[in-house]
């Protein structure tokens, strides 16, 4: 919002978005908005040639160093827990001091040939911004604020109200201890509470057509014919209900 740029906010919104996908049944999560960051490396073609390297040889032994592989699933936690292995790099640091080969015996790091390496926002690809309207009401000009969209989606099967109420119950949790307390946090959309709408409206139309056909039955065929109405009604529609949710 107004006190953090893009490239603040897309990194408080991927700790979100990682804290969101521990959540039980969420299929997909994405980041929409903001800079995600990136390490870009100025690499000197002079330095590289001294040592009989390329800049494929480079982004090649990058690709591999950087490699996240599944180490493997462990009984204890959740069912399906996975722990992940592999030598991430998490500051320039780490990129500075992979090894690219050897020369006469000595090991080549990547500070070696590179002329500048770089650890901060890369290229937007895409715009999320955030506006009021109670300063255009006062006629003043509206402002408009960086913002970023985090999105999640549910598994087939399960309830969108669950899933809605748990990914915001966590984003409550994070407020004020991963996730500065002056952050503006709103909810654009909640499928969870409109399927909840619907399904509460629908339920109350059954409601209402159920008694009305229970009493024209009992006024046409009499009180033990409505009474027959009356318990199959939610019964055969209580069998099928789960199908629509």
């Amino acid at each position: 919002m107004e006190h953090y740029n893009g490239y603040q906010l897309r990194q408080l919104a991927d700790e979100v978005q990682h804290s969101i996908r521990q959540i039980p049944d969420v299929s997909e999560t994405a980041v929409i908005g903001g800079q995600p960051r990136a390490m870009r490396v100025m690499l000197d073609s002079t330095k590289l040639a001294a040592f009989g390297l390329s800049a494929g040889d480079v982004v090649a032994r990058l690709q591999a160093a950087n490699a996240r592989t599944q180490a493997g699933e462990f009984a204890e936690g959740q069912p399906g827990d996975s722990h992940d292995a592999g030598n991430l790099f998490r500051d320039s640091q780490d990129l500075e001091g992979v090894v690219l080969g050897t020369d006469s015996g000595h090991p080549v790091y990547l500070r070696n040939v590179a002329s500048r390496i770089v650890d901060g926002p890369a290229e937007a690809q895409d715009y999320v911004l955030f506006g009021t309207t109670q300063a255009h009401a006062a006629g003043m000009p509206a402002k408009e604020y960086p913002a970023v969209t985090i999105t999640v989606a549910k598994r087939k099967g399960t309830n969108a109200t669950d899933i809605a109420n748990a990914a915001l119950a966590r984003v409550r949790e994070m407020k004020g201890v991963t996730l500065p307390s002056d952050l503006n946090i709103t909810t654009t959309r909640n499928y969870g509470a409109t399927a909840k709408n619907k399904s509460d409206t629908l339920l109350k139309h059954l409601l209402l057509a159920t008694i009305s056909v229970t009493i024209l039955i009992a006024l046409f065929l009499g009180w033990r014919e409505s009474g027959v109405v009356l318990l199959a009604i939610p019964v055969t529609l209580g069998s099928r209900w789960p199908c629509f949710i």
